[in-house]
Order: structure tokens, then sequence, then C-alpha cells
């Protein structure tokens, strides 16, 4: 049985019900009328207990900064300027070398030619020549894929 928030009544027949809080995270529901009191588990809190015991995996930069600074035991300005020279490093290194910059197990950054070539804009049905141009692509190392979709098993 679950909860809401609040000091606002429940009204259930005759009966009004006025959630409350204890330390111990569970609901009380106090009937008004009879005096009695009613006890149950709040499983929204139990599940967000649940939730805070998992480790959580940053998405944010800031976030990523200070699993960084924590997993190193540096400050978080040393790693933002870690994180900056690496992504620094990854631009001068896919610029400078055709086969790309690469970081291991994670993948390989790249600058690919494209050629000319005819292109039609789909609303018109118009088309066009496109001129050559490079195109920034980010191959992802196999390390990488098995890790995050593992392998079907060969029959």
């Amino acid at each position: 049985m679950s909860v809401e928030d609040g000091r606002s009544p429940v009204f259930i027949g005759l009966f009004s019900l006025y959630p409350l809080r204890t330390p111990e995270n569970i609901a009380i529901l106090r009937i008004k009328h009879v005096g009695a009191v009613l006890r149950c588990t709040n499983t929204d809190t139990e599940k967000d207990q649940d939730m805070a015991k998992k480790q959580l995996v940053p998405t944010t930069k800031s976030g990523i900064m200070l699993a960084l600074a924590e997993a190193g035991e540096i400050s978080k300005k040393q790693a933002v300027a870690v994180y900056e020279k690496l992504i620094e490093l990854a631009y001068e290194g896919a610029r400078q070398n055709e086969k790309g910059w690469v970081i291991p197990g994670l993948g390989k950054l790249l600058i690919k030619k494209q050629g000319a070539r005819m292109v039609r804009n789909p609303q018109t049905g118009e088309e066009k020549k496109k001129p050559a141009c490079k195109v920034a692509k980010f191959r992802l190392a196999k390390a990488a894929k098995d890790a995050l979709v593992p392998p079907k098993a060969k029959k």
C-alpha cells in the first residue's frame, strides 16, 4: 500500500484519512472519526532507498568529473584538466593521423574523406551535386561492443 506525502485528507466513505510520516519511513494513516491508527510500509520510499544504494553512472560533465576525481584521488579541478587534455589529444590525433586516434578499449576517432556525389531534396525532388568533404567518425572498439551488447552464442 502506498501513501502520498502531504497533509490533505483523503475521504473514504465517512472517514477522512491523514497521511503522516515517521522517522522509520513508515506511512501512518490516521482515521479521524474512529481514532484508530493503521500502519503500513511505504513501498515508494523503499524503492527510493534501493535506487540510492545502487551506484548510478554519471551522465553530466560535472558528474563525470566528480567520479574521475574520486577514482583518481585528485581534485575536481585536476580531473577537469585531465579530461580536457584527453579531448584535445583526440582532436589533434584525428586531424594528424589518417588512421585516426585510438582510445584502447573504447574506440577510434577519425576523419573520413567523402567524395562528391549527387543528392536529392526530398521535398522538391530536385537533384544537385554535393562537393567532396571531410566527415568525423567514431568507431567503437570490439571490447566496447562486447561490453555493451554481448555477442550471441553460435549454434
